[in-house]
């Protein structure tokens, strides 16, 4: 069964995991790891992403987060094709590094935020990397160490998540404490929305007719309406965010050309595929008429057709969406 388009809106809490494609690993030596971890904290930085936890395993990470100004599709692809890129190139590798689909469950915040801080923090015990509390305490490869106060990152407050757990740093990190040596031996499977997680279990499944989608963590009235605000959003079209010449700044800048180069004879692969992200986007966001943005780019009518049928493809393949709906 295919699935279903993301679901993504500023400030709802996310749980993400990325594996290895065919759980192969993604990351072997410390350089790996912290490589990651350097490049997590510049692009949560750059797009104002609220971390609240965070873990990884050789061949899979987990992020507990929410966005903010930035869509969910657009923060993965920049840290996963930077982490990619470069170790493919440290390991002297090619072809795909991560499984084609990352994982992403929009989760009940008051239901599930506590217990997804535990499991995340306790794979490393569940994957057996650690023995015990003790040990995991000082594995290096997750936001565990910055919650109890034994690592630093500038990028990651603390107090951003321990608040949840209590009113004063002391208070909130002996409770987390707690709470995590509880969930020891009953660490939930969180990986996943759907009906059974989202009404605790099969015994419950007769119980109550409910509302249920693989891609919300939640009960029923949450899932209900989740899916509604979705349903609403696909009705309608994003309105007009930029201007014209806003939108040909942003998109010359992502092809690395100057807007000189829209115009005239210049055939460069960069050159013919900014035109056509530029007459897709003017004509199916900003709502300009073919022939306005052909005037705009200097090309015939016919040729405005053909740009805005290529350009659709451009824009999908360069995440260029984001320009003119966020």
């Amino acid at each position: 069964m295919p699935r279903g388009p993301r679901l993504d809106a500023p400030g709802i809490l996310q749980h993400v995991i990325a594996r290895g494609i065919e759980r192969g690993k993604i990351f072997i030596y410390p350089e790996d790891y912290h490589f990651f971890i350097k490049r997590l904290g510049k692009v949560t930085t750059e797009t104002g992403t609220n971390i609240l936890a965070w873990c990884l395993l050789p061949n899979h990470f987990h992020l507990l987060l929410k966005t903010n100004n930035q869509p969910l599709s657009s923060f993965m692809k920049r840290l996963l094709t930077g982490h990619a890129v470069t170790f493919n190139r440290r390991h002297r590798r090619s072809g795909h590094l991560f499984q084609n689909r990352y994982k992403s469950i929009v989760c009940q915040e008051d239901a599930y935020l506590l217990q997804l801080i535990r499991y995340i923090h306790l794979n490393p015990l569940k994957a057996s990397l650690v023995a015990d509390n003790k040990e995991l305490d000082d594995y290096p490869y997750s936001s565990h160490q910055i919650l109890i106060g034994k690592k630093r990152l500038d990028w990651q407050k603390a107090e951003s998540t321990l608040i949840y757990f209590g009113k004063s740093i002391s208070r909130a990190r002996r409770s987390y404490r707690k709470f995590l040596t509880e969930g020891v031996k009953n660490n939930a499977d969180l990986e996943g929305g759907g009906l059974l997680r989202s009404i605790g279990g099969l015994e419950n499944l007769t119980k109550e007719r409910m509302a249920f989608d693989e891609r919300i963590l939640g009960d029923s009235t949450f899932v209900e309406e989740l899916l509604q605000i979705e349903s609403l959003k696909a009705r309608i079209k994003p309105g007009p965010q930029i201007s014209t010449k806003e939108l040909i700044e942003k998109v010359t800048c992502h092809f690395n050309i100057r807007p000189s180069d829209l115009k005239g004879s210049v055939r460069t692969k960069s050159a013919t595929e900014a035109r056509a992200a530029i007459s897709f986007l003017a004509v199916e966001y900003l709502g300009l008429k073919g022939a306005t943005i052909a005037r705009e780019l200097k090309v015939t009518k016919a040729c405005i057709s053909r740009l805005i049928q290529r350009g659709k493809e451009v824009v999908e393949n360069n995440g260029l969406k984001e320009m003119v709906t966020y």
